[in-house]
């Protein structure tokens, strides 16, 4: 049986497979990956304090990446403003082990609106809430916790602003100060907006179907295409649009386009809710922000002070 091609293809990828996830897991443990992940998020939700990060750098500092503990200085000053005076930076960049540069790049937040240091005659700061406010974060938190199936994805917890704005927007609730229309939509009624719109010179069919392949074209390896499909669904690795997954779409597309970059979360939060509503919704962006790009960015900003 072992002499068969198919076994042997099979034995192949499993192993490669096998192979990746040692070397995961690997980097995860080299790193402290899931114990790091656990403490930014916990600082975001406010299940953190200070204490919490000194006893983690204290005890793993040593053995982190500068960009790990960057982030985790930077999730702090994020949420707890204006706590990062010249003593206390000259505390934080002791105990973290950070350069100079490393130290100004954190600092550097203030370029984003960040009260890194307290400003005079500025009024009362509020730590960043990342689009959320505080009840719904906890209520995505709860969610994510008690997800069927989710309990292993424990570093997944937090979701992207981006998904409450396709939520949104998806439900027509945007609200129109914070996302004004460019063209104002007509106070004609829905049956008279069908009766005068441009109708496309495409078919529905050429507009979902266009790249799907008759069952008379197939070629001989798809059977060997569809059990790697299946593993890849498996392992919810699956791509497609939500017209490939479940039918031809229903409703209008929505495209998004935000200016200066998207996250890998969001790309899959935008792939998860065309899932869920059976909708296609297109992302774009002018940049894939990355975490070692961001700190590069950071760097490039110069100092605060200058």
């Amino acid at each position: 049986i072992q002499a068969l091609p198919q076994f042997r293809e099979v034995l192949g990828r499993l192993s490669v497979h096998i192979s990746v996830s040692s070397e995961l897991k690997n980097a995860l443990n080299a790193r402290s990956l899931t114990d790091l992940g656990e403490l930014e998020q916990n600082l975001i939700y406010g299940d953190a304090n200070s204490q919490d990060l000194i006893k983690f750098l204290s005890e793993r500092g040593a053995s982190l990446e500068d960009s790990d503990k960057m982030r985790l200085l930077m999730s702090y000053i994020a949420t707890h403003p204006e706590k990062l005076d010249a003593v206390k930076r000259a505390q934080w960049q002791k105990l973290a082990r950070l350069d100079d540069q490393d130290m100004a790049a954190v600092c550097n937040l203030a370029f984003l609106n960040v009260a890194v240091t307290k400003q005079p005659g500025a009024q009362q700061p509020k730590g960043l809430s990342f689009g959320l406010k505080p009840k719904k974060a906890k209520k995505t938190y709860r969610r994510r916790e008690g997800a069927a199936g989710q309990e292993q994805y424990a570093l997944t917890r937090f979701d992207p602003v981006l998904l409450d704005v396709c939520e949104e927007a998806l439900a027509n609730r945007l609200s129109s100060d914070e996302y004004p229309y460019v063209r104002a939509p007509t106070e004609a009624a829905p049956e008279d907006f069908e009766a005068t719109r441009i109708a496309s010179v495409r078919t529905n069919r050429s507009a979902t179907s266009w790249a799907r392949k008759d069952a008379s074209t197939t070629s001989p390896s798809s059977a060997t295409q569809g059990s790697i499909g299946s593993m890849l669904q498996g392992l919810g690795l699956r791509g497609g649009s939500a017209a490939s997954a479940g039918g031809a779409s229903g409703g209008r597309r929505l495209i998004v386009f935000v200016i200066g970059g998207v996250t890998r979360s969001e790309m899959r939060a935008v792939h998860e809710i065309s899932q869920r509503s059976g909708r296609d919704v297109l992302l774009g962006s002018t940049a894939v922000l990355k975490p070692l790009g961001f700190l590069s960015q950071l760097r490039s900003m110069g100092s605060v002070g200058q």
